[in-house]
């Protein structure tokens, strides 16, 4: 779902990233779905799936205390899939008010 990730980095990008990262975090299709409803729901952004990552992995992974942000980006996203993913968190009383 998120097609603006399937992309791999290039070898300069990939030879930094491994000197700056320290961990990698993944969600699944469903937690990227549950992220784009409730941006759109209850902060009505429209954000792509992609641009959705981020809060889908702030959801699902234990955070360091203090402040966190989370980077949002993107609202290139089919109407007809923005409308599908709320209609469908709606249908099964997913709590988007946490």
């Amino acid at each position: 779902i998120a097609d603006g990730l399937r992309s791999e980095p290039s070898e300069l990008t990939f030879a930094h990233l491994q000197h700056v990262l320290t961990d990698v975090l993944t969600v699944s299709e469903d937690e990227i779905r549950s992220a784009v409803a409730e941006l759109a729901v209850r902060a009505r952004l429209v954000s792509e799936p992609s641009g959705a990552v981020g809060l889908a992995a702030y959801r699902r992974h234990a955070t360091p205390a203090g402040p966190t942000v989370v980077v949002l980006s993107g609202g290139n996203i089919e109407p007809a899939l923005l409308a599908d993913i709320v209609g469908a968190s709606a249908a099964v009383g997913v709590d988007q008010g946490h």
